[in-house]
């Protein structure tokens, strides 16, 4: 096995550049350091599934280190190039970039303790840049799905429309995805390491905690609650020309749910001053959905994942949710920042203004009881009906709760 795997590192080692004749090769060594993902999200630990000798270590770091190298050079170029371009067309990656990103991940999984740090910025700032892709993606997908529903009328095709929603869903660059999960990757793989107190004799990774990831974790995790909620409000915009056409976007996560998996992870992690931000954004983005209808898209998806549902319930049931997203109300986005005062026990209700549930909620434990009892145990209706139930019983005070009867 040492001999196996120190050959082609060696020969490698001799490459400034990746080419296709030498990407069989690196992804060869690649799948020699595998790293395994345990746990639910929320809590999730990457781990490495084997031991590194003393003669691999190093011919993998130095790999690492000179790709690193002839990229800082290449990406010099490119910016040089987009700053003299006066297009702003999304970023796609070549197949290169792809081996790079799995490159980090193995390099932190099994070198970090000899990374420097110019190596944890390289991998800090690509991380944040694939990730940043991914989003301009999605949002743009969002964008283009809020034209054809808003263009959408009763006398329009809805097949053609069915078909335009399937073009828009099918411009994601799978690539740009794949790289985008392996920088999840990554970042949840730091962030386990900056906990571990083995770091305290760790000068670099001290100084990288305190210094270049303090300056860019709130940009990294207001960039995933950003693709969290974009692909939430797409499908929730999408289901204004019916269950076809939510489903069309929902069965386009799929294909990605181990990417969709670890966005949920940092959503579920989200501090509440994130989610703020995500909330407000959403809104001032002024799509025809708002946040609200994006998660509950999400939870109630005909095509779930359950990480993802999951995620959207806990934002719902949260901080700074919880108390705008049950009642047909309409609340200004400064509402969602409101003190911690503001809660359902203020609100107001008349004979001609009365409480009620939002149409999502509602729709769904106003099922006759007869349905109930012919759904199965797994069904995704009984569910999101769980779901639906707790929300109303344990996040809807008593006085208002009967209001709603």
């Amino acid at each position: 096995m040492i001999l196996y795997n120190c050959i082609p590192l060696t020969l490698l080692n001799n490459i400034l550049f990746f080419n296709a004749d030498l990407e069989e090769w690196v992804q060869l060594i690649i799948s020699c350091y595998p790293l395994r993902e345990t746990g639910v999200p929320g809590s999730c630990k990457v781990e490495v599934v084997r031991d590194i000798n003393h003669l691999e270590k190093p011919l993998l770091l130095s790999l690492f280190q000179k790709q690193r190298s002839s990229n800082d050079v290449s990406a010099a170029v490119s910016e040089i190039s987009s700053t003299a371009s006066s297009t702003q067309a999304l970023v796609s990656f070549s197949p290169s970039q792809m081996i790079l990103a799995k490159l980090i991940a193995v390099a932190v999984g099994y070198c970090w303790k000899e990374l420097s740090e110019d190596d944890w910025h390289f991998v800090l700032d690509n991380s944040l840049k694939w990730i940043e892709s991914s989003v301009l993606m999605m949002e743009e997908m969002a964008e283009k799905i809020d034209e054809l529903v808003m263009s959408y009328t009763s006398n329009s095709n809805l097949e053609l429309t069915a078909e335009k929603l399937e073009l828009a869903v099918l411009a994601l660059d799978p690539v740009v995805i794949n790289i985008s999960s392996t920088a999840l990757l990554v970042l949840s793989l730091f962030s386990q390491l900056i906990e571990l107190q083995e770091i305290d004799g760790i000068e670099v990774l001290q100084s990288i905690k305190l210094g270049r990831w303090a300056q860019i974790e709130v940009r990294v995790m207001e960039n995933i609650l950003r693709l969290f909620f974009a692909t939430g409000v797409a499908e929730a915009i999408a289901s204004s020309c019916g269950d076809e056409s939510s489903s069309i976007v929902a069965s386009s996560r799929i294909a990605y749910s181990q990417f969709w998996g670890r966005v949920a992870s940092f959503v579920i992690n989200s501090p509440k001053h994130v989610k703020n931000t995500a909330v407000k954004s959403i809104e001032l983005w002024g799509l025809s959905k708002g946040p609200i209808s994006s998660l509950y898209a999400i939870l109630f998806s005909s095509k779930p994942i359950p990480s993802l549902q999951f995620a959207a319930y806990r934002l719902i049931s949260t901080e700074p949710l919880c108390h705008f997203s049950l009642l047909k109300k309409n609340f200004l986005v400064e509402n969602i920042t409101a003190t911690e005062d503001s809660s359902l026990n203020n609100f107001e209700s008349s004979s001609e203004d009365p409480l009620s549930l939002v149409d999502e909620i509602s729709f769904l434990i106003k099922k006759p009881a007869a349905s109930l009892l012919e759904m199965e145990l797994v069904s995704q209706d009984r569910v999101c009906l769980c779901y639906s139930c707790n929300l109303t019983i344990y996040f809807i005070p008593w006085d208002c709760y009967v209001c709603l009867h």
